[in-house]
């Protein structure tokens, strides 16, 4: 998958509506929850490498809900529905678009957080401006290797 590819699919999920768990190197799972949005934050030079700042639902509350990780790898059987992504930690993000037929829940803090978000584009605006700038920042500064 090429990093169009990779753009394409976070597009799509930001569109639709994704949640996000995590597989950590020990066989451990967590379940981060709902995603706003995911966004290709800085590539490496020699293209092995992309930050990806994950922005959960929510996080308009503080800046733990914002996350930028260096992916390492990405793979995908079933784009633009789903995607894993390896960090440099060996941690497998997996996101997945939402069913609403069978994640219920999940379908409705999608729904509303779309009416929240929308409602609230002035606060929205000012927010997206500052934690995207911190987070371009933060992938800036982080090494290559």
């Amino acid at each position: 998958m090429t990093l169009e590819e990779l753009t394409h699919v976070f597009d799509h999920l930001t569109q639709i509506g994704c949640w996000l768990g995590i597989f950590w190197p020990d066989g451990d799972y967590t379940w981060i929850g709902v995603q706003a949005r995911i966004e290709n934050t800085r590539v490496a030079d020699d293209g092995a490498a992309v930050w990806v700042t994950l922005w959960s639902v929510g996080y308009q509350e503080g800046w733990q809900y914002v996350h930028t990780v260096k992916v390492v790898r990405w793979s995908s059987d079933d784009a633009p529905l789903e995607i894993d992504l390896v960090d440099e930690m060996g941690r497998q993000l997996h996101l997945e678009a939402i069913e609403p037929y069978t994640e219920p829940n999940e379908a409705a803090v999608w729904q509303e957080w779309q009416v929240y978000h929308r409602r609230e584009q002035a606060l929205f605006a000012q927010i997206d401006a500052t934690l995207r700038e911190e987070h371009r920042q933060i992938a800036a500064t982080w090494p290559e290797e």
